[in-house]
């Protein structure tokens, strides 16, 4: 059973939050290719109001008809760590096309074999009414 209780080494916080960085930056510029190398070859991603999707074609798809927004921010508030796998819990506030929103979000990171480290899982839930 794995248990994620500790803090992930210096290191590896700043590589994820580096990727995370990227992962923004992309959405905003809404560069769909490098938004999706930010995810694991086999992905799970829920964001808020949708369905699951299980693979980097159907977050693409999914992404891709998504209002571009006007402001991001994903805002990591802990990180645990356990084995290959790294938890972050954070909150999320975005703005597009006039709509806004805030929620919280977990993103499971998964470390590749040459060291980096990809969203394997990714669920996001809005704090507004559903």
């Amino acid at each position: 059973m794995l248990r994620f209780e500790n803090e992930p080494p210096p290191e590896v916080e700043a590589a994820i939050r580096r990727e995370l960085d990227d992962y923004v930056a992309a959405t905003l510029e809404q560069d769909w290719d490098r938004f999706l190398d930010a995810f694991d070859a086999s992905p799970l991603c829920m964001p808020a109001g949708a369905g699951a999707m299980r693979s980097r074609d159907e977050i693409g798809a999914f992404y891709s008809q998504f209002p571009k927004l006007d402001a991001l921010s994903l805002t990591p508030e802990r990180f645990e760590q356990a084995g290959s796998l790294v938890i972050e819990i954070g909150r999320y506030e975005f703005v597009a096309g006039g709509m806004e929103d805030v929620g919280k979000y977990v993103h499971l990171w998964r470390q590749q074999e040459d060291g980096s480290w990809k969203l394997y899982r990714n669920i996001a839930n809005s704090d507004g009414p559903g």
